[in-house]
């Protein structure tokens, strides 16, 4: 099997490889004045082997896109017949419907765009399942709620309640409860004109005296999870914790939440982050194991 990591997340590429037991297969990127980028694999290969390639579209989500693209099809000229591309965060499944009259739909696209010369996809938490039936090769979608189980198991006593920040994370809050036999809160947000976020909390009596755990898959400005972390706190919970998929904000954002609000955030290394070792509140979710044991079920290893 070889294994490419593409610009966005070389780490998570490399703990990756660690555990499947190979090596990155180096390539050379080439980015031209004129914005163009140029892909070429370093040495030869095998095509009879498995080809795994790491890309995760973060940051600059659009270049990334393309640049796995040209990635895979560096590949598919050198021979490969089995290329598998592992998407730890996939941008655009936001946009899985209309959000104004006569506007882009985005993720249909970018699944018609990633069947290009790929034979299967794996992506993590993927912000909308439904976002899976656009595309038309084989994709599997690894959840994380057994391994935030495992994690608030070791980490918590038994005092302590699940809370979702808004409808779409309320699936992965409820499988994560339902693992641990715990209650439940279920929150509603809503924006005004001004884009103002506002949180409406079921159950509120339930919530004083109790740790909050709170369960969402993206963290992007951290106003959403802000909002939710005033009114828990106004209701009388005694500590909050937040466990994130994607940490898409710096670290800086999420930082300041737990100088002010959060007593700890939990976030996975989907995406690229410099060091956190300044804020001793955060902590990083390593996922490659998971990724690991997923290549390798996909292709019958």
């Amino acid at each position: 099997m070889y294994l490419i990591g593409g610009s966005s997340n070389i780490p998570l590429a490399l703990k990756v490889a660690k555990n499947l037991d190979c090596e990155l297969l180096p390539i050379k990127t080439t980015k031209f004045y004129g914005g163009e980028i140029y892909i070429e694999l370093s040495e030869k290969v095998n095509s009879d082997k498995d080809f795994v390639i790491l890309q995760s579209f973060t940051d600059n989500v659009n270049d990334h896109i393309l640049e796995l693209l040209l990635i895979t099809d560096a590949v598919k000229r050198a021979g490969a017949t089995n290329i598998t591309v592992v998407i730890p965060y996939c941008a655009y499944s936001r946009q899985d419907r209309m959000l104004g009259n006569n506007s882009s739909i985005g993720m249909p696209l970018i699944s018609k765009l990633l069947t290009i010369n790929i034979d299967k996809i794996l992506v993590v938490d993927i912000h909308s399942v439904g976002s899976l039936t656009f595309f038309s090769v084989p994709i599997s979608n690894i959840q994380l709620y057994k391994l935030i189980s495992n994690h608030i198991k070791e980490n918590f006593n038994s005092n302590y309640i699940i809370v979702t920040p808004d409808a779409g994370s309320i699936n992965r809050a409820q499988q994560v409860s339902h693992n641990l036999g715990c209650r439940l809160i279920i929150s509603k947000k809503t924006r005004n004109s001004n884009g103002k976020i506002d949180i409406s909390v079921s159950n509120s009596d339930d919530i004083k005296g109790q740790n909050c755990i709170i369960i969402d898959d993206i963290i992007d400005s951290g106003k959403t999870l802000e909002a939710i972390s005033h009114k828990l706190r106004n209701f009388g919970a005694i500590t909050i914790t937040a466990y994130v998929t994607h940490a898409l904000g710096n670290v800086e954002i999420m930082g300041q939440l737990t100088q002010d609000l959060i007593d700890q955030i939990y976030y996975t290394n989907t995406v690229k982050h410099r060091s956190a070792r300044s804020y001793d509140k955060l902590q990083e979710l390593d996922i490659s194991p998971l990724i690991a044991s997923e290549i390798k079920l996909m292709n019958n290893y």
